[in-house]
């Protein structure tokens, strides 16, 4: 028996609009960091761009010594010429990049009620756009387009009615629409390693720079891709023209949708942000994260989807020699590994959701040839 893909994403969406209204989550307040968000968003998309007025990295560099050298005088000086931080961009987005904010820019209003309302109803429309793109790419591959078996159906629902899917799309964040990046970069090299074409190498760069657009911890995921796509390919990869022609191509797509980081520095001060935070501020923000405790939670909160992922996981290992190997390992690798990297410093759940998709991912396409 075959399911339709529609059906998964209108039952999905009743679900989803049930428990919004259950929970009051349309008429939910802004949060502390949604408000910073907003902020940012009302600029508009001119100004999130080119980063605003915010200071150059060479400034944001001074400044940050100063401080760390505790130079009154310098700290003093600096200040008068630039912004206040609470103005900037790059801490009203709190380090980070602008896409979120681009989409986000598309509802806010001077009517601050109104406002609230536009962009929470702004979550249903990435919800419907999120599961769309992944049922899309889930069953189109360089092997061609397959229909859905009841248990790709299945762990596809659990997945886009979990509360951690749930969750991550009720509050205005950078993590669902990084997962959806991550999962669009899987995709496109996936494709690529089956078939490296013109297209597929600038569809690749294209994702590429998408990791970035959506949040700092990108360069994680491009770093794994790289690898995989180096292992694939071979260690001559590394130093092959091709390899350099899609980091050129993504840099160049990155510039022209960013064109702001060229002056002010954006990624590189993000990075140097959580450098400092974990090595010369001691890790205080994340001392209080308990790994083992996240993952318990999770698991009790998402009992379904883990029981029903289990169980695909199962299934993909009997019918392991009819798996397409691109469309299974490259998501199952990303994911795990952006998870492990990420374990140590997540405050909260959403966190887990590009890792959790990615891995979602791999499972739902491991399935697809397995005619259960």
């Amino acid at each position: 028996m075959k399911i339709h893909k529609f059906l998964i994403v209108i039952l999905s969406l009743i679900i989803f609009v049930i428990a919004s209204f259950n929970s009051g989550f349309f008429h939910k307040k802004l949060g502390f960091d949604e408000v910073h968000y907003v902020n940012a968003a009302k600029k508009g998309i001119i100004i999130n761009a080119i980063d605003g007025s915010d200071p150059s990295f060479l400034e944001f560099a001074k400044f940050g010594l100063a401080k760390y050298q505790k130079d009154y005088e310098s700290i003093e000086r600096l200040t008068q010429t630039m912004i206040p931080e609470e103005d900037q961009l790059f801490h009203l987005r709190h380090f980070h990049p602008p896409v979120p904010v681009y989409f986000w820019s598309f509802f806010v209003s001077n009517d601050s009620k109104l406002s609230d309302l536009r962009l929470r109803f702004s979550s249903v429309i990435f919800f419907i756009f999120f599961i769309s793109s992944f049922l899309i790419m889930g069953n189109k591959s360089p092997h061609g387009s397959l229909s859905l078996s009841p248990i790709q159906a299945l762990l596809a629902i659990s997945f886009f009615t979990s509360q951690i899917f749930f969750w991550s799309n009720a509050s205005l964040n950078f993590h669902i629409f990084h997962a959806l990046a991550c999962l669009f970069f899987s995709y496109s090299l996936q494709n690529f390693l089956v078939k490296s074409s013109k297209k597929n190498e600038w569809i690749l760069a294209f994702s590429l720079a998408g990791l970035f657009l959506t949040l700092e911890t990108g360069v994680f995921v491009a770093f794994i891709g790289l690898l995989i796509l180096v292992f694939m390919k071979g260690l001559k990869y590394v130093i092959s023209l091709d390899l350099i022609k899609i980091l050129f191509k993504g840099l160049f797509i990155l510039i022209i949708l960013w064109p702001g980081i060229i002056f002010s520095g954006a990624p590189l001060k993000s990075w140097l942000m959580y450098a400092y935070r974990i090595f010369v501020n001691a890790n205080e923000e994340y001392a209080t994260v308990q790994i083992l405790n996240n993952y318990k939670s999770l698991f009790l909160s998402n009992t379904l989807l883990i029981i029903l992922s289990i169980i695909s996981l199962l299934t993909i290992i009997f019918y392991r020699k009819n798996i397409y190997r691109e469309s299974f390992y490259v998501p199952a690798i990303l994911g795990l590994s952006y998870g492990i990297f990420l374990s140590p410093f997540i405050l909260s759940f959403t966190y887990f959701i590009p890792a959790l998709s990615l891995i979602i991912f791999a499972l739902y396409n491991g399935l697809r040839s397995t005619n259960v």
